[in-house]
């Protein structure tokens, strides 16, 4: 057992990954040195009413929206204050989450701040949503070695390639787990909320350069986090004919009442509206069990989706 790690499995299966991206509509990212625990916000430093908050966020009763995730980069570290960034899914179209950061003294002051975050969308701070890229990258050991075996290397990796292609609006984190040990290592990149996996330095390099073949995006792209799992499978194949200007495009979504039919708005970067319509489903004939992490026992199913009934519809007022 030693041996044995759950994204090489994964690796060698082939596992699809479309449609695994987390679907959330607020991130919070707290500036928080390692060592994490397993669970992030049971760690030394977390005081007990961000924990508290973290309880009422993830309670299995109710679907989990909001995500807390504890960031480090040695290089922005402050010891007498720390970062905190919120990203939040704006209403309607939308190609990226609305970004917002601050500064506290201490942890103890950062789940008050959430809270009225909550309560009102705003801090009374400048929204900053469209300066600068945050990429996250999970070397969460502590949650599964997978993620400190193959996250680590590509984190330190990254920083190197991102001083030799000059990317300056470009900050690279550490992340608590974000989902997905055996598709390690994994990453999001805000403020678009893309997630990626089974990643690797020259594909990383090609998708923040956005240079070279969208295909290679592709092969490690997980979908995108501001539309539900069965969407992002219609915008990932979409990818493929938009090619990298796709990036940019701003989307709606809606969930049809007749099974499993998605609509997506889409509008490009020069205004144009195009709605796609599809039926999302699982391919049934092909289905397998992996292990999901390399320390727990419980199993992840394996299916490919299936687009089907795809139909393009351009918007009347494109026509005029």
């Amino acid at each position: 057992m030693s041996e044995f790690f759950c994204s090489d499995l994964a690796r060698q299966s082939g596992i699809f990954l479309g449609g695994t991206a987390r679907h959330y509509e607020t991130y919070f990212l707290i500036e928080c040195p390692p060592p994490w625990t397993s669970y992030d916000l049971d760690s030394r430093q977390i005081p007990e009413n961000l924990r508290a908050l973290g309880d009422r966020f993830y309670r299995r009763s109710q679907p989990i929206t909001r995500r807390i995730l504890l960031i480090y980069n040695p290089a922005y570290f402050q010891p007498d204050r720390r970062r905190v960034i919120i990203y939040h899914k704006p209403q309607g179209f939308a190609n990226r989450y609305e970004r917002y950061e601050f500064f506290v003294s201490d942890l103890a002051e950062v789940a008050p701040a959430i809270e009225r975050f909550l309560k009102t969308h705003s801090l009374e701070l400048e929204n900053s949503n469209s300066q600068g890229q945050d990429l996250l990258i999970c070397t969460h050991g502590q949650n599964d070695r997978c993620c400190a075996r193959y996250g680590k290397p590509l984190y330190y990796k990254a920083l190197k390639m991102s001083d030799r292609c000059d990317l300056a609006n470009l900050r690279i984190w550490q992340t608590s787990h974000i989902g997905g040990h055996h598709l390690a290592p994994t990453a999001i990149d805000f403020p678009q909320g893309r997630y990626y996996g089974h990643l690797d330095l020259n594909r990383l390099q090609t998708i923040l350069t956005r240079s070279g073949s969208i295909l290679d995006l592709y092969s490690v792209y997980r979908g995108w986090g501001l539309l539900p799992n069965t969407v992002q499978v219609l915008e990932k194949e979409l990818l493929k004919q938009w090619g990298w200007d796709g990036l940019n495009y701003a989307v709606q979504f809606r969930s049809l009442k007749a099974g499993d039919r998605v609509e997506l708005d889409v509008r490009d970067s020069r205004g144009a509206i195009v709605t796609y319509q599809a039926d999302i489903t699982l391919d049934s004939e092909q289905h397998f069990t992996l292990p999901g992490s390399c320390c727990q026992t419980y199993q992840v199913e394996s299916q490919p989706w299936k687009i089907e009934n795809l139909i393009k519809t351009i918007s009347q007022s494109n026509r005029l």
